[in-house]
């Protein structure tokens, strides 16, 4: 089980998106590394220890679908959450089953998305729930 601050990388090619949410997650007390595509999200991931990626599915250079793959192929066991306005469905039958993959629609309200993110840290890492998101559900 982890204790220190989960460290997640929140990539979206949209600039006021990826700030917001890199403030949401560092008031909330999580450590945040910001990348505008996938590209960048997968060298931050290679190069430091990293929990989760919260990943825009259509992004310039390699969307987050790609990374989610990228990740699956190296075998590095790193959670994903893709989030979408599209509809994805045509292409989550193959990781419907997979514990490092949550899809997430947009528009997601701030309290969603952080119960998904404590959700698939909880899955991946066993990291305990706060109190004060299984008080909300």
């Amino acid at each position: 089980m982890e204790t220190a601050a989960p460290h997640l990388v929140i990539s979206d090619d949209d600039r006021d998106l990826r700030d917001s949410l890199g403030r949401l997650y560092t008031e909330k007390g999580f450590k945040t590394s910001l990348a505008s595509d996938g590209i960048e999200a997968l060298e931050i991931a290679s190069q430091s220890h990293v929990h989760l990626l919260l990943l825009d599915w259509h992004m310039p250079r390699m969307s987050g679908w790609d990374v989610y793959r990228q990740l699956r192929r190296q075998k590095l066991g790193i959670p994903c959450i893709l989030m979408s306005g599209a509809d994805a469905t045509s292409v989550l039958g193959d990781v419907q089953n997979d514990e490092h993959f949550l899809f997430v629609p947009k528009p997601i309200s701030p309290r969603r998305l952080l119960q998904v993110t404590w959700q698939a840290l909880h899955l991946a890492y066993a990291w305990p729930i706060p109190q004060s998101i299984t008080d909300r559900v």
